[in-house]
């Protein structure tokens, strides 16, 4: 018994210094957002703490920092309460809607086709999983075979990890149309040091895109991306924020730094203004100067209830953030999907708060169920 509670005592402690050591970190972003964007947070007054606070500890049952909340307010010029503070979102609230210990196996891309039916994804031309090549057909081939496979297709191609999370190695878009592989700056490329650049020993290697002009009109130079979220609530799969994910700076893999998000209406339109990862509004693309309200995306309608049905099928999973890129027909094509440390403060820089007219809702059901989830960090 003794033993027992002695490591029951050792688990909770290693718990509570992960939370501090949590909040700091998400502390010291926000600090960093504050400084690179120059705004200047206004205290909330008084009255809008004290309505804040009270709303809070009426649908949730806990004080919170409102830090998060005067920043937000700052990027969209309004205050509202209802504004998702990010630490409190990966530490409670993404894990109590979210299975997870089950995500990795559901964010592999090289496994999309196994949990998921009715999408299209681009066209691979091998992949290493568990240290083994594999072709389009699911064929063991050699390293050889796998090379030959890269300077044959004579084509844009991306090489990327199965699992995109924090430390993975980022995408590289290279080419083999010279015979040669050759990387962005044209530098050529030996296939060994490229495969061991990956190494988790589990990576994709798929054919660049196509986009649609629409989108390419605002930056043609790399895929930009629709990120759409939805959420299983009240029985039904509803959409709750989308945007597109514009790359910057003239490289073909965008950084997640470079980014520019732009909000998209219901009727498919792009909103006048984009925001960077800090909070920063661009009325025009700052490589293209082209004006993001002129841009409208074709058949969004479809898009939507097609990304609605592909959440239909995971059933573990409450709030999934998807990426696609939109085919020169019009049609999408799935990129990633997202469970764990999803990105909010895009929408809430741009739309408001994450959950709008559902957050009482949505933060009473959190409340009931984190008392039996493990907080994510």
């Amino acid at each position: 018994m003794l033993k027992k509670t002695v490591l029951q005592a050792a688990r909770l402690g290693g718990i509570h210094i992960q939370l501090i050591m949590a909040k700091s970190k998400y502390r010291d972003k926000l600090n960093r957002l504050i400084r690179a964007n120059g705004m200047v947070i206004p205290a909330l007054t008084s009255d809008l703490q004290q309505r804040t606070q009270g709303y809070w500890e009426r649908y949730y049952g806990a004080k919170i920092n409102l830090s998060w909340h005067a920043a937000y307010a700052a990027v969209t010029g309004y205050d509202d309460e209802r504004y998702i503070p990010e630490d409190l979102f990966f530490m409670e609230i993404e894990p109590a809607l979210n299975r997870k210990e089950l995500y990795r196996a559901y964010v592999d891309k090289s496994n999309f086709n196994q949990i998921l039916t009715g999408f299209a994804s681009p066209a691979l031309l091998f992949k290493m999983i568990n240290g083994a090549y594999l072709d389009s057909s699911g064929v063991t081939i050699d390293q050889r075979k796998a090379e030959h496979l890269l300077l044959e297709h004579q084509a844009d191609f991306v090489i990327k990890p199965c699992i995109s999370e924090e430390g993975s190695p980022p995408a590289k878009w290279m080419t083999s149309t010279t015979g040669k592989l050759m990387d962005e700056g044209s530098s050529e490329q030996n296939f060994e040091q490229l495969i061991a650049t990956f190494h988790s020993g589990d990576f994709i290697v798929q054919e660049c895109v196509k986009q649609h002009k629409e989108l390419a009109r605002v930056y043609p130079v790399s895929i930009n991306s629709l990120r759409l979220l939805t959420l299983r609530f009240k029985g039904g799969i509803y959409l709750l924020c989308a945007g597109v994910r514009f790359g910057s700076g003239g490289s073909k893999v965008s950084e997640e730094a470079g980014i520019l998000f732009c909000s998209v209406g219901v009727d498919g339109r792009l909103s006048e203004s984009a925001t960077d990862s800090c909070g920063r509004r661009y009325d025009h693309h700052p490589y293209t100067n082209y004006a993001f309200g002129q841009t409208r995306i074709p058949a969004y309608g479809s898009l939507v209830r097609h990304v609605e049905s592909l959440h239909d099928q995971l059933h573990y999973f409450d709030l999934i953030s998807w990426d696609f890129a939109l085919s020169p027909s019009g049609s999408p094509v799935l990129l990633e999907i997202h469970l764990t440390r999803q990105e909010i403060n895009s929408y809430q820089f741009n739309d408001g708060p994450l959950f709008g007219q559902w957050t009482e809702e949505i933060l009473q059901l959190v409340k009931e169920r984190k008392n039996t989830v493990r907080p994510l960090f």
